[in-house]
Order: C-alpha cells, then sequence, then structure tokens
C-alpha cells in the first residue's frame, strides 16, 4: 500500500518524516467538466466532445498520532511538523509529499502540495505525550512524480549529463540531471520514455550551439502526440543557450548569451501548435520526437522530464 511519509521543501531539503500510528489518509482528485446547458433542450452540450476530461486540483488529508517520552517532546513534535508545513522562508511555501512504492521503502514518487491549514490539535492535559495531528493539503497537480536518475538513463540507453545549479534558469535542484543528443544534422529523431502511466507536461528542452550557426529557427515535434513548438531564435556561437520549459500553465523560453551565466525570457519567439494548451507533454511509455532546423545545425540538445503516474 502506497502511503505518504515524508513533507519537504522544493529542494527536497528540511525533512518532516510523517508517523504511522493511527495513520488513516484519503486522496480526492476531481475531473473538470465543460457542460453548456441549452435553452429548451434536454440535457446538455458536452464541450469537451469525445476528449477526456482534464483534471482538476486534487486534495489529500491524513491523521496519525504522536506519543512520546514526554509532554516536551510532543510539544518539539509539533513544532517541527508546523516548520515542515511553512518552510524556511517566505519564498518556499509550496510543499512536496512523498511516498514510497511499495512496503519494503522503494522507489519514492512525490506530488506538489499546498497546506490548507495548520492541524487542529486537540490536547489533553492528562495525556500530554500523546497529540492526533489531522492534516489537509491542496494537490495543484494531481499525480505523482519520479525525476530522471543517471542508473534509469543508463540503462535505457541514454547519455546522462548534470548541470550546476547556476547554469540552469528553472527551478528544478536538485534534479539536475539531463539525457544528451548532439545534433550535427537535420531533421534529427530521437526518443523520450516517460516510464509513468499518464501524461507528464513537466519537460525542458536545452538547446546549446556549438559554433557559429548552431541552431536556426529550431523546431521540436512530438510525433507521438502531434504537439510542437519553434522559436525564431538563433544560436549564432559557442555561447549561445535556448531553453523550453513546458509544465502545468507554463510555456517558457529562456535565453543565454554567455554559456549560462545570464538569462533573459525569451518566450516572445516562441510559436505553438494551433490546438494545443500546453507547450509539450509525453505520453505514456516511448515518444518519437523530431527536431528540425532552419539551417545546418551544431548543437547538443539537452533534455529533461519528470516520469508521471496517476497514483
Amino acid at each position: 500500500m502506497r502511503l505518504f511519509h515524508r513533507l519537504t521543501d522544493l529542494d527536497d531539503d528540511n525533512p518532516y518524516y510523517i508517523r504511522h500510528r493511527n495513520y488513516r489518509e484519503s486522496i480526492t482528485i476531481p475531473y473538470r467538466t465543460a457542460l453548456l446547458n441549452v435553452v429548451g433542450a434536454d440535457g446538455a452540450f458536452d464541450l469537451h466532445g469525445d476528449l477526456r476530461a482534464p483534471l482538476g486540483a486534487g486534495a489529500v488529508s491524513f491523521e496519525y498520532d504522536i506519543i512520546t517520552a514526554c509532554a516536551k517532546d510532543t510539544q518539539a513534535e509539533v513544532e517541527r511538523l508546523l516548520s515542515a508545513l511553512e518552510g524556511n522562508d517566505i519564498n518556499n511555501g509550496l510543499r512536496k509529499l512523498w511516498r514510497h512504492e511499495d512496503e519494503n521503502g522503494g522507489d519514492q514518487r512525490f506530488t506538489w502540495a499546498r497546506p490548507l491549514s495548520r492541524p487542529a490539535l486537540d490536547k489533553d492535559w492528562l495525556n500530554r505525550r500523546h497529540v492526533h495531528i489531522p492534516l489537509q493539503f491542496a494537490l495543484p497537480d494531481p499525480k505523482f512524480y519520479q525525476p530522471l536518475k543517471n542508473k534509469w538513463l543508463t540503462d535505457n540507453s541514454y547519455t546522462p549529463h548534470t548541470f550546476a545549479t547556476l547554469l540552469v534558469p528553472e527551478d528544478i535542484d536538485p534534479n539536475l540531471t539531463f539525457a544528451e543528443f548532439p545534433i550535427a544534422a537535420t531533421p534529427f529523431n530521437f526518443t523520450i520514455i516517460n516510464d509513468g502511466d499518464t501524461y507528464s507536461q513537466h519537460v525542458i528542452f536545452r538547446l546549446e550551439s556549438e559554433g557559429v550557426n548552431g541552431f536556426t529557427n529550431p523546431k521540436i515535434t512530438n510525433n507521438t502526440t502531434g504537439q510542437w513548438f519553434q522559436s525564431t531564435t538563433d544560436g549564432d556561437d559557442n555561447q549561445h543557450i535556448l531553453s523550453f520549459r513546458s509544465s502545468v500553465g507554463l510555456g517558457q523560453v529562456m535565453l543565454s548569451e554567455n554559456a549560462g551565466a545570464g538569462w533573459t525570457d525569451d518566450t516572445l519567439n516562441l510559436t505553438l501548435g494551433t490546438v494545443q494548451a500546453v507547450m509539450m507533454e509525453l505520453a505514456p511509455g516511448s515518444n518519437s520526437f523530431t527536431y528540425t532546423d532552419g539551417g545546418a545545425p551544431n548543437l547538443t540538445l539537452y533534455v529533461w522530464w519528470l516520469h508521471a503516474w496517476r497514483d
């Protein structure tokens, strides 16, 4: 059974370990409907047609007991929990909830979580070593994710490359490992595997120019989903890097003209497919991609993504 066991900051720091004494957990993930009532007719028109209804924000609640050797230890445990809920500073309020995927402590997956309140604590003077903890979180992206690992990449015939935090404009620390693809001809075909059982919108495509005319009007197409994006920004020398980030509700492009030392927003030069609600998604399993270029390419493509599961 998959149970939450840890709460952390976005960078996986400041861990709080959830107790499992008298533990109960409940998760609700709604579907978003788009039904249009028709005047004078029965029923409603479904604006989604035969497409899958998208997921709404989820909610999770769980409760457990803290039992310690003395009242002082109980109070210290509650204070550690409150610190974990709120983060160490004002800029770090979103949390990660982690769980093991089997009873033997196997691979860990996380979901992003927003605490809805401090727990309502019922305290008893006669039993100050014991306190019941109820917690509630909103899940803005109600899926479970696992970042890339070097072993998984090499086992699946990828070349891994890990960047320094300061060279990556996206907030993905500590998971800074990408798959590497040298490109010297166009079109260039490559495959990305989403090991999960549902679509992942968390993908970064990073183009690093290796010299003059490194990339020209670069375009990336997911042949599996039909989604594509293109930029009119060119990489003129080995200092140019163009980084495309796709995530829930966000499509952003960042440009560096000094090998990653500084970045500016370049989203204005981005074009998407006409019916796309997102920049890019990964279907479950193998995704066939094509990189095309308006010139004679000389670049390295790095791809970062998260494997995604429903539950």
